[in-house]
């Protein structure tokens, strides 16, 4: 008997609460029917045995009786449950049963053949809120297999994942270009500068010093040492009473860039800034103008 072990990649926890990874049989592929945590890593994870029936005394169809078992986990990974049971080749499926921790079922397999058995699962990650330590989960196992006037076997696995805690990202203060006087003559072209948050204004333009003008800032955290990668539009669209007015955005990534710093518990933080620029004229309507962009962050 040879087997394949069940490996989610590189997942990120949820903020609250538990995320079931499920793996289906035969296919290895991997969902999420519950949880809002994710997964990183692509590709499919095939749990799979090769079972032969060489040598075998028996003269008839021998008969298995199986067993797949949880049989602990460590730092965020639960134990695995809700085992479900597939084969090809030269094996029956006669019966299979069982929720939770075990699973039982029952093979037929012609003398001198082989065949593969696919066991699914689903692999609960824990939440934020439930601790338990970052870095490699595992999930244990044992698959038992009783062949009636047989051999009995035994074989034990180990499910991983490459946990994470969840990004979150908090807005600290708006990109605000403040109070402007729009130029006399001409145009002006308004800048809020990402790197110092200082306004400037071409031509005859004038900026009014209150309410004063900011650039917007976000914090990131998550897990300590982790690259992330960072989204924001190139523009956006204020409206007000005249025309709508194009602000084109620009960010400042200090360094080490879109990296999480360590904050000495093993959570990593980091805080990033959005300017932008748009030209007033002369005949820009006076008024307020607002606009809304999205910004997103996720682990590369």
């Amino acid at each position: 008997m040879t087997s394949t072990l069940p490996n989610l990649g590189n997942v990120v926890s949820a903020t609250v609460g538990e995320t079931v990874f499920r793996v289906a049989p035969q296919t290895g592929a991997i969902t999420i029917p519950s949880g809002n945590g994710g997964r990183t890593s692509s590709g499919d994870s095939i749990v799979s045995m090769t079972i032969s029936t060489a040598n075998h005394a028996h003269c008839q169809d021998v008969i298995i009786d199986g067993t797949v078992t949880a049989t602990g986990s460590t730092n965020r990974a639960k134990n695995m449950r809700n085992f479900n049971i597939s084969v090809a080749g030269n094996i029956t499926l006669n019966s299979q049963s069982g929720t939770g921790a075990t699973r039982t079922f029952q093979l037929k397999m012609p003398k001198d053949k082989s065949g593969t058995l696919y066991v699914g699962m689903d692999f609960p990650i824990k939440g934020d809120n439930e601790g338990g330590a970052t870095g490699l989960a595992t999930s244990s196992y044992t698959i038992s297999l009783n062949a009636v006037n047989g051999n009995d076997i035994s074989r034990s696995g180990q499910g991983r994942a490459t946990v994470r805690r969840s990004l979150r990202m908090v807005k600290t203060s708006d990109l605000s270009f403040g109070k402007i006087v729009r130029p006399s003559t001409g145009s002006s072209l308004v800048v809020l500068n990402s790197f110092n948050g200082a306004r400037t204004l071409s031509g005859s333009g004038v900026g009014i010093e209150t309410p004063a003008p900011s650039r917007a800032a976000y914090t990131i955290t998550g897990e300590a040492a982790q690259i992330v990668s960072i989204t924001v539009p190139p523009s956006v669209s204020m409206t007000g009473p005249g025309p709508a007015l194009t602000v084109n955005l620009t960010a400042f990534r200090p360094p080490p860039q879109n990296e999480l710093e360590d904050q000495g518990d093993g959570t990593g933080s980091y805080t990033f800034y959005v300017g932008g620029s748009f030209t007033a004229t002369s005949t820009t309507p006076t008024g307020t103008y607002s606009g809304v962009f999205n910004v997103s962050v996720s682990y590369n």
